[in-house]
């Protein structure tokens, strides 16, 4: 990387459970760019994944942000076809909403075995080949066609999304091997927010599908499609981005050709995983993301996106049910059609809530680090969720909340809709950067749990839902809602806090961070965060 150059007063990565620790290490010479430190430090190697171009970086981004919106699109495939198949399956549109319970299901259990595996068998392999798989599911549902294939249905669903999760925690070890430190939140929130597009892609076009009078069986054919095109995405254009460094595990050498990198990675002859891992290796690692879970740092993390993303979870997997139901059933009798164009609120909120994420998941945190001396801790990136999730959130779920209970205007609602989708759309990449950047040893682990933690509650919702509105009203219900994400904002700022020193007293073997890291010059006159 010739625009590097030397520089002091820095430390290694690695979290040593002490202030003291750290300070030893802060000798090593090191890289930087414009003003700040790289972290991790590349090597001189060019086939080092840290000193690719960005095009190159860009490139395995895109692919595995994609293939994470394509697994996420078809398990939501059907939001807006409720009604026409509780006609051909004889259910109540809350039972056909069960289907999309059990796709959560398998978006919720999925990672949990994909984890592990991609340790055993290299994570393009098992993203390519669940992929795969996710295509034979979505045929079966496709062709579940008769009265009697409700049961039939909801199975495809659960084991489409089991196979269609693997991109979508196997991404957050990508990031980490080929971004630097000042780079993550900008690649964690395009990579989030891609995923998470999936949630809302799925209810429009199956809105516009069904609203033009086509068979719902539409919504997954035109799946099969796309992720056929994700299949081949993956086999041609992504790479492997384990490599060995010093102190570090070892992983096998790859083959200079085309051929013999595609063989070792689909074929798992020789996937990009360190060296000499056993079984019991993998069964141990199998543990890790419930470990991360239960850790103080990891239930906070976790119990506040499991309350902010799971409101939004619910409010748009049960959107037809409340604004597709008659008026005088207290909806707002849209079409499918008109429920498409609805969505599209949730799409801007997805959308702004990205920019947001480009423009503060990096900038925000280094100005904090920059006004406190330069010296890097995790717990700055939580500052970015101020504005979003504290004032954004509770203020959308009101609004929501108020419009179908006072029968307002639905743009109301869609004001309402939007804000609670940037903030929950913002939320989640900060909480999964922060997590990963406290356990810098396992970005897939951390990435699993908090993905566990995100779909759990959302997963539950259909399921109580209907006593709740029934028992204090659709205007309480979403006023319980804003008071709930209030309240879980208050783990946010414990962390905030508190979190180093809780990092410091409840030590694990698991845990790694670059806390310490002398990551800027607090003198510098300018901060300058471009990719390097």
């Amino acid at each position: 990387m010739d625009d590097t150059k030397p520089n002091s007063e820095v430390m290694s990565a690695e979290y040593a459970g002490s202030e003291k620790a750290a300070t030893n290490q802060q000798s090593v010479a090191t890289k930087t760019h414009k003003d700040i430190v790289l972290v991790p430090q590349p090597t001189d190697d060019p086939h080092d994944p840290l000193n690719w171009s960005t095009p190159r970086k860009l490139l395995v981004l895109f692919i595995v942000s994609f293939a994470g919106f394509s697994g996420m699109l078809q398990a939501v495939g059907n939001v807006s076809s409720i009604f026409q198949q509780g006609a051909l399956y004889h259910k109540t549109p809350v039972e056909i909403t069960y289907s999309i319970s059990a796709a959560t299901a398998g978006l919720c259990a999925g990672p949990l075995f994909w984890a592990p595996a991609a340790q055993k068998f290299g994570r393009t392999g098992c993203i390519l080949w669940a992929m795969v798989f996710t295509i034979l599911c979505t045929v079966w549902a496709a062709v579940s066609t008769s009265p009697g294939n409700y049961e039939s249905f909801v199975i495809s669903r659960l084991f489409g999304c089991i196979f269609g999760s693997a991109a979508t925690c196997l991404g957050a070890s990508f990031i980490t091997n080929v971004f630097f430190l000042h780079q993550r939140g900008k690649c964690f929130s395009f990579y989030s927010v891609m995923v998470l597009l999936g949630t809302l892609a799925g209810p429009t076009f199956s809105g516009f599908i069904v609203g033009q009078g086509e068979s719902w069986t539409v919504e997954y054919w035109y799946n099969v499609g796309l992720e056929g095109f994700v299949v081949l995405l993956i086999f041609f254009f992504m790479e492997e981005t384990g490599y060995s460094r010093p102190g570090r595990p070892e992983y096998p050498e790859r083959s200079p050709t085309f051929s013999g990198r595609a063989i070792d990675a689909y074929l798992f002859r020789k996937p990009s995983v360190p060296l000499g891992r056993t079984w019991s290796d993998i069964g141990k690692l199998a543990i890790v993301p419930f470990r991360i879970g239960l850790h103080p740092v990891g239930m906070l993390g976790g119990i506040f996106i499991l309350v902010v993303f799971g409101w939004s979870v619910g409010v748009n997997n049960l959107l037809a049910v409340f604004v597709q139901s008659p008026v005088e059933a207290g909806g707002y009798g849209f079409t499918p059609t008109a429920n498409a164009y609805f969505t599209f609120s949730a799409w801007l909120g997805c959308i702004v809530g990205n920019l947001y994420g480009l423009f503060a998941a990096d900038k925000l945190p280094l100005w904090v680090c920059k006004r406190g001396g330069g010296v890097w801790k995790p717990e700055y990136r939580l500052h970015a969720l101020w504005l979003p999730t504290f004032f954004g959130l509770p203020v959308g779920l009101g609004l929501f909340g108020a419009a179908l209970q006072y029968h307002l205007h639905w743009i109301v609602a869609a004001i309402g809709n939007f804000m609670l989708n940037f903030s929950s759309n913002v939320a989640v990449p900060v909480i999964v950067n922060y997590e990963v950047e406290c356990f810098t040893k396992y970005p897939v682990e951390a990435a699993t749990i908090m993905n566990f933690y995100r779909t759990l509650f959302g997963l539950a919702i259909p399921f109580f839902i209907d006593p709740w509105l029934a028992a204090v009203g659709v205007g309480w219900v979403f006023g319980m809602m804003s008071f709930f994400s209030i309240g879980a904002f208050m783990l946010v700022i414990v962390l905030m806090v508190w979190g180093s020193t809780i990092r410091h007293k409840v030590r694990s073997s698991i845990m790694s961070t670059e806390e310490g890291t002398k990551i800027i010059d607090a003198n510098a006159s300018h901060l300058d965060v471009e990719a390097h």
